[in-house]
């Protein structure tokens, strides 16, 4: 809501016509106004900012916009989105993989991670799809790993920079 800092762009691997729905849906849950990115945009703070179907989500200096051209992944990809915000952002990038996101966003999680963003999964390990989030723990690339309600903590927080991170635990080493 009011005062929050940073511009959030979420990929979601659903059907044509979903979006607009999906939108809705996560401005009903959040305090955030929420978007489809249709054509390019100015990442505006205190926004959420939705890839179509069909359209990757791509960062570029002052704007986020959809790009079709193939990449031979997924359409949406976080691995894109990711990518594009290590390349823009760097160390102030910050890469999050949910449950049952698959494995899709972890080659680009480990650029944010490589570039010094900070990487972050779901960690609630009972979940049956909880592949991507085991997968980024395992590779090395997740540095966090929350539940959703402290993912949502830390977002308030980076949002809110005058609130420190500090306490919140880093990530579970794998096991060899």
């Amino acid at each position: 809501g009011a005062g929050f800092s940073l511009p959030i762009a979420v990929v979601q691997h659903m059907p044509e016509g979903a979006e607009e729905g999906y939108a809705r849906y996560l401005a009903s849950a959040s305090a955030l106004p929420v978007e489809v990115v249709r054509e390019p945009v100015e990442p505006r703070p205190g926004r959420v900012w939705l890839a179509p179907a069909g359209a990757h989500l791509v960062c570029r200096p002052g704007r986020l916009e959809p790009a079709k051209e193939p990449t031979g992944e997924r359409c949406p990809s976080a691995n894109v989105l990711f990518r594009s915000m290590a390349e823009v952002h760097g160390e102030g990038a910050v890469a999050i993989i949910l449950i049952g996101s698959k494995l899709d966003g972890i080659a680009g999680m480990r650029e944010v991670h490589a570039r010094g963003g900070l990487t972050v999964v779901e960690n609630d390990v009972s979940a049956l799809q909880n592949v991507g989030p085991r997968q980024a723990i395992a590779d090395g690339v997740a540095v966090r790993a929350l539940s959703a309600p402290l993912i949502g903590a830390m977002l308030f927080s980076l949002g809110h920079p005058q609130d420190d991170l500090s306490t919140i635990p880093p990530a579970p080493t794998s096991e060899p």
